[in-house]
């Protein structure tokens, strides 16, 4: 795995700019997880926000399930900006097709257990930054917990060079060894969420 902080960029070739040319097709960055302050959806949010000013076109699609603190969800719908899209209820089917038209999956969680979405994403060549609060799909940039420095540098990287990104990741994309165990146990757990929803 490639640590954020340990990660260099490399040289600028002379007349070359480190901004890069805005473009018209938004760059989809997904942020799934719990409307809670422990995925760290918020934060991510605003550091998108702030880079929006320099960088490409985004759109943020905030993917959420599981539980939510009501307070911090509506913070997260008052931050979302015109073209973003807050997502819910999704079947994993619909997910999966989610990940598969993205450009970026961050996650930016205090708290986890291995993260299955980011074997989904790196399995179909989208780039992940992910905490490193345990252990992750093999691909994954890792950053801090809290250290939102090395977040904003990093989504910065991964949009302002997605070629290099792009084929960093088509490495990892067949080293998911772990990948069917963990798809399998989320399954079951979006049966029985479907199950409970009826």
């Amino acid at each position: 795995m490639i640590h954020a902080k340990s990660y260099i960029a490399p040289p600028r070739q002379a007349g070359t700019t480190d901004k890069p040319p805005r473009s018209t097709t938004p760059i989809r960055i997904l942020l799934p997880g719990y409307l809670t302050k422990n995925y760290g959806i918020l934060d991510s949010m605003k550091i998108l926000n702030e880079l929006r000013k320099t960088l490409p076109a985004c759109q943020i699609v905030v993917i959420a399930y599981g539980p939510t603190e009501p307070d911090y969800a509506q913070r997260v719908r008052d931050t979302l900006a015109p073209g973003d899209q807050l997502l819910s209820n999704l079947s994993h089917k619909q997910f999966l097709q989610e990940i598969q038209g993205s450009s970026l999956l961050v996650r930016n969680t205090r708290e986890d257990a291995y993260g299955v979405v980011l074997s989904e994403a790196i399995e179909r060549g989208v780039p992940c930054i992910a905490t490193s609060v345990c252990e992750r799909a093999p691909g994954t940039l890792l950053v801090g917990l809290d250290d939102l420095e090395a977040l904003h540098r990093t989504i910065h990287d991964v949009i302002s060079r997605p070629d290099f990104h792009q084929e960093r990741i088509a490495r990892f994309k067949d080293c998911q060894d772990q990948f069917p165990t963990y798809l399998k146990a989320y399954q079951e757990l979006f049966a029985d969420q479907a199950k409970q929803r009826v």
